[in-house]
């Protein structure tokens, strides 16, 4: 059986490939059209994904999966760090995609035990929606700043009211 650990991160993952001859294969990929066509040329019948939900950015990534019908196994972050705590030495993307990708070999009667407990579809749309405003007031925010900050420079006078 193929397993291939992901490590989603903005717009970017990088993934492992453990074939079942026990070939490793690092690649990645991006969260657009072309970038799942790279990850579904690695993606052969049987093969299993697991990556650590991400909230947003892992979203597109659950989609697509889905829509493709590939069997994957999202792990909670507080559930990876701890399974991962032994195999986490040099912290670095390509080495966690790799760790996710072992972890699937060797636990994953354990992680299906605790994996993609199904919730229904309105709530998922909920929190995805709910973790995009998130995202959407921090970048007002830094926007926001920016703007006053500016202002300031340009304007010292305006210190006073603000």
């Amino acid at each position: 059986m193929n397993i291939i650990g992901i490590d989603v991160s903005q717009g970017e993952s990088h993934a492992t490939l453990i074939t079942k001859e026990a070939e490793e294969i690092a690649f990645k990929f991006k969260h657009n059209k072309s970038g799942f066509q790279i990850l579904n040329s690695y993606i052969k019948p049987g093969t299993i994904i697991i990556f650590e939900t991400t909230g947003v950015y892992s979203a597109q990534l659950t989609t697509y999966l889905k829509n493709k019908k590939v069997k994957f196994y999202e792990l909670n972050p507080l559930e990876a760090k701890l399974r991962m705590a032994s195999l986490r030495r040099n912290k670095t993307d390509k080495n966690d995609s790799f760790k996710l990708a072992l972890l699937g070999k060797t636990q994953l009667a354990e992680i299906k035990n605790h994996c993609n407990k199904q919730s229904n579809s309105l709530y998922e749309s909920l929190r995805i929606l709910s973790l995009r405003y998130k995202q959407l007031i921090k970048c007002r925010t830094r926007i926001l700043n920016f703007l006053r900050s500016s202002l300031e420079l340009t304007f010292p006078e305006l210190n006073q009211i603000f």
